[in-house]
């Protein structure tokens, strides 16, 4: 069963608060008249505009009903074509069509559909579902306030045109203010939310413009597509709503006066009559968008039925009048059209347990079709009822159900298939070694299926240190390697040579190549001989032709030094052993010029649409040079990174503002000394 509710407009507090937070009050006033179209434009329009009450609704992000809550969103095609039944409405009403989406509107009304659907409740007042943050039910809660809402809808295109505009229920039939609001003449933005099947169409707003200086709006109106035409157990309750220049209609006054030119038939209605199906007259002038509104109803009419109407006991301007006019019902879609063939679109449809979704058994995106419904197959695995021709199937467990449907002695077949949203747990987690595989195990909360996932072996853990495996004698050779700190695993397996007698300079220097303000360290060490050992440090500088001793004899097995010039330097380290016997190990050092950032840009002045070039290029330092290039625009008091660390020595850049930039290039060395020149720009129109 659909059920619908509306809040009603109860004042300027409340559309003033609304207004202060998300509706533009108007700035230049205008009129405008009703512009009635016919049924040919009426046509072409719709071909226009498209939109399909059987659409299943799509979801561009889960929806969360329950803690952690996220009112998820649906796709813009739904809310497109939400807009456009709206739209289309109003011009067969003979309104402005020109309503749009308004971003705050879609996103409180999608929240109110999240509050609703979360307490399973459709009302304008929610209570805060629990442990619901408050922002969140704030947001809802106005957004249901402020909206026509609606439940047990396929999509928020159904409950457009055969719940607000339709309207015609007992709870709903004597005021129909879901269809005034869609209505209003002084509506100009809406906005829809969609949750399970909870819905929300913002109501309030009143931004448009241009005044309305029409008499009055119909529904149905002048011409109306048999296809918008609902049926229902009240029939279809006609309403025309009256601008200011009527006085406020009153029961004790209007009569109504109907006929059917094809059931040839007549009625009066007036006050006495109360048969809300059949024989119905009503008035109402609360706010719900146009005041003063007379409402009347006599059953369902035929299709392309041809009724006219005559309101008399008005009041206009101080003057007694009446209205007249007729309503013209005619099919929107030719018989042989597409839109009229018959049989579901697929053989098999799948919904997740605890979703809702529906089918039909035919094309045409707006007409209600009666067809004979039965069920087969693990049917009690699903909820189902039937609404405006569709049948709505909730899927309560795992399942596959048949759906048969039979019209004018025709069967058709579909079948339904619940499957399971999984929400996977992890229940075992063996970790993976060097030496062994690992192992997930993961169980659904909702099924119980479960699923099994390898994790491959992990990779050795070597130390970065030497494992003397064999220490070396004298006569054998001996071997070291990195270890595995996990399971001992052996990798670079090195030989150590035999240990020599005699005495082995084996000292080092930290590096050979440096650039000048660096300093370099000598570490002496030595095999054999006999200890303890001596050491003396010399230095010969390019050019010189004698060494000159940095140290005398010491027990110091390292010294530092830094050079003072940039130039090749020789450097030795002299070790004597505890027997006298000597030996001299010598090294070669580059000292390179400091590093120095030379690099240019193309123009220091260009025009908005030029381009700027970044020539990196550095002297000194140690090669290879890496670059990094930055911009900072004027008024940013943060450098942004054109590009990462690059070996590139160019770069080009065009600035998109009539502003003045700051441009820099950084340099580094091998060695990670780096440089950083600046350059400013002025770029003008």
């Amino acid at each position: 069963m659909k059920y619908v509710r509306l809040m009603k407009y109860i004042g300027a507090t409340t559309l003033v608060l609304l207004a202060a937070t998300a509706i533009a009050k108007p700035t230049d006033v205008s009129a405008y008249e009703l512009d009635y179209p016919t049924q040919e434009e009426i046509r072409q329009k719709y071909s226009e505009m498209e939109f399909s009450v059987l659409k299943n609704v799509e979801y561009t992000k889960d929806y969360s009903t329950k803690k952690p809550y996220d009112m998820g969103d649906i796709s813009l095609d739904d809310r497109i074509q939400a807009l456009n039944s709206v739209n289309f409405c109003r011009y067969l009403a003979g309104l402005p069509a020109d309503v749009t989406l308004n971003d705050f509107y879609n996103v409180t009304t999608q929240a109110a559909s999240l509050v609703n659907a979360s307490n399973d409740v459709l009302t304008h007042y929610p209570s805060q579902p629990s442990e619901m943050s408050d922002e969140l039910y704030k947001l809802g809660s106005n957004g249901a306030k402020s909206s026509n809402i609606a439940s047990g809808f396929s999509n928020i295109t159904s409950s457009v045109i055969d719940g607000y505009v339709a309207d015609t229920d007992a709870s709903n039939i004597n005021r129909v203010g879901h269809r005034r609001w869609v209505l209003n003449p002084a509506m100009k933005q809406t906005g829809f939310g969609f949750v399970k099947n909870y819905t929300a169409m913002y109501a309030f707003d009143r931004t448009r413009s241009e005044s309305f200086t029409g008499d009055y709006v119909t529904w149905p109106p002048k011409n109306m597509p048999n296809e918008i035409y609902t049926q229902s157990s009240y029939g279809y309750a006609f309403s025309v709503s009256l601008n200011s220049s009527y006085e406020y209609p009153s029961l004790e006054n209007i009569t109504v006066d109907l006929s059917s030119k094809l059931l040839n038939k007549s009625w009066h209605l007036d006050k006495t009559s109360t048969d809300m199906k059949t024989n119905y007259l009503t008035v109402n002038n609360d706010g719900y968008g146009m005041n003063r509104c007379i409402i009347f109803n006599v059953g369902q009419f035929p299709e392309n039925d041809t009724v006219s109407v005559k309101i008399n006991g008005l009041k206009k301007d101080g003057i007694s009048t009446s209205i007249s006019y007729d309503v013209n019902f005619f099919d929107l879609f030719d018989k042989d059209s597409q839109y009229n063939e018959l049989g579901f679109k697929e053989d098999n449809y799948t919904v997740y347990v605890g979703d809702t979704i529906s089918v039909v058994p035919y094309n045409n995106p707006l007409k209600t079709l009666n067809f004979s419904w039965s069920l087969g197959g693990s049917y009690n695995s699903f909820d189902y009822y039937l609404s405006s021709g569709r049948l709505f199937i909730t899927a309560k467990n795992l399942g596959t159900m048949r759906v048969y449907a039979t019209y004018n002695g025709v069967t058709y077949t579909t079948d339904i298939t619940a499957v399971c949203k999984h929400d996977y747990k992890l229940t075992s987690d063996v970790a993976a070694s060097c030496t062994k595989e690992g192992s997930k195990s993961y169980t659904c909360s909702i099924c119980g299926e479960t699923k099994n996932e390898i994790v491959p072996k992990i990779a050795h853990s070597y130390s970065k240190d030497w494992t003397i495996d064999v220490e070396p004698t004298t006569t054998s050779e001996g071997s070291k390697s990195h270890h595995c700190t996990v399971c001992g695993d052996k990798t670079d397996i090195t030989v150590i040579p035999k240990i020599s007698q005699p005495l082995v300079n084996t000292s080092t220097i930290s590096a050979t190549n440096i650039t000048l303000g660096s300093s370099i360290k000598l570490t002496a060490s030595a095999t054999g001989g006999t200890a303890p050992y001596k050491f003396k440090y010399y230095c010969k500088p390019e050019g010189d032709s004698k060494w000159t001793a940095l140290t005398g004899t010491t027990t110091n097995a390292t010294l530092t030094k830094k050079p003072a010039r940039a130039i090749a330097y020789q450097f030795a380290v002299k070790i004597a052993d505890a027997k006298g016997k000597t030996s001299t190990k010598y090294f070669k050092v580059r000292v390179n010029p400091a590093l120095s950032n030379v690099s240019t840009i193309s123009a220091t002045n260009i025009k908005l649409g030029s381009s700027v070039k970044l020539i990196a290029k550095a002297t000194g330092g140690t090669a290879p040079y890496k670059y990094k290039y930055y911009c900072r625009p004027q008024g940013d008091s943060k450098w942004t990174a054109l590009t990462g660390t690059t070996t590139n020595a160019t770069f080009t850049k065009k600035p998109v503002r009539a502003i003045k930039y700051e441009f820099a290039v950084k340099i580094a060395d091998a060695n990670r000394k780096t440089a950083t020149k600046y350059f400013k720009i002025t770029v003008t129109k």
